[in-house]
């Protein structure tokens, strides 16, 4: 009998990183995934399930010395190496933007003045607008809030299929604060959904997921962060609800652990 190994790859198209069994692994750039829900998915990866060779294949990274015949070590590499990669992401955008405000401070430092001036006037003017309609979306709405259940997320995306409920909610929600875009985020849609919930969702529907891209909640959450002033361009905003999409297994976890 072969010996039970997990190997930790990166998938490419939404650079999540995961241990898998190591017989899923075809050559060295594809990997075989089943389409299964979140739970089912984590038990098939954790009792090494046989390859079935029509499951789809997601191209993939493999990382060197990566290979394990203990899964909780596997996972732990894998959860070390996501980690790793996101932090490298993000230094690597901080450094872009930092070079990019000096470059803009050196040019043109009166105007960046006057706007920074502008900013804080409306958001204080955002500020007593809120207390003056406090809560009103969330008494419309009628869902209780986070969402835990795919019945009541149906229910807000019908919500949200109306105009007047999307004004209401973007007005209330581009003021939850935050100090950067993801933070921004995380409250968000910690306001709208549960760890749990969030875990049937990929931005782009992958590895069997519902596609969050083109739902009402998502435009809704995007509208509300170009309110908050804290992005740069609608990219940045993207990558934060990514980011936020994919670490609920890990906010799931660390919740258990307090309990």
């Amino acid at each position: 009998m072969d010996t039970k190994t997990w190997t930790v790859v990166q998938f490419l198209d939404d650079e999540t990183v995961e241990a898998v069994p190591s017989p899923w692994i075809q050559g060295t750039n594809e990997c075989h995934w089943p389409t299964l829900p979140p739970e089912k998915l984590r038990q098939a990866i954790k009792k090494w399930e046989p390859l079935n060779t029509c499951w789809a294949t997601d191209k993939i990274r493999i990382f060197r010395n990566a290979t394990f015949d203990d899964y909780l070590l596997a996972t732990q590499k894998a959860k070390l190496a996501q980690q790793t990669s996101d932090l490298n992401k993000n230094t690597l955008q901080k450094l872009v933007k930092r070079t990019n405000l000096l470059t803009e401070m050196l040019g043109d430092a009166l105007t960046l003045l006057k706007d920074l001036r502008k900013d804080v006037s409306i958001m204080v003017n955002n500020n007593k607008q809120l207390e003056m309609n406090k809560s009103s979306f969330f008494e419309d709405c009628k869902i209780k809030l986070p969402i835990d259940n795919n019945h009541d997320f149906e229910e807000l995306e019908s919500f949200f299929s109306n105009e007047d409920n999307v004004n209401k909610a973007v007005l209330e929600l581009s003021k939850v604060g935050g100090s950067t875009i993801y933070d921004f985020i995380k409250r968000c849609l910690g306001l709208l959904m549960t760890n749990s919930q969030a875990l049937c969702f990929s931005w782009m529907g992958l590895k069997g997921k519902r596609k969050f891209k083109n739902l009402n909640i998502s435009k809704v959450v995007i509208k509300s962060a170009e309110r908050s002033g804290l992005f740069k361009d609608n990219k940045e905003i993207e990558v934060a609800v990514q980011l936020w999409l994919r670490r609920a297994s890990d906010r799931q976890r660390s919740n258990k652990a307090k309990i």
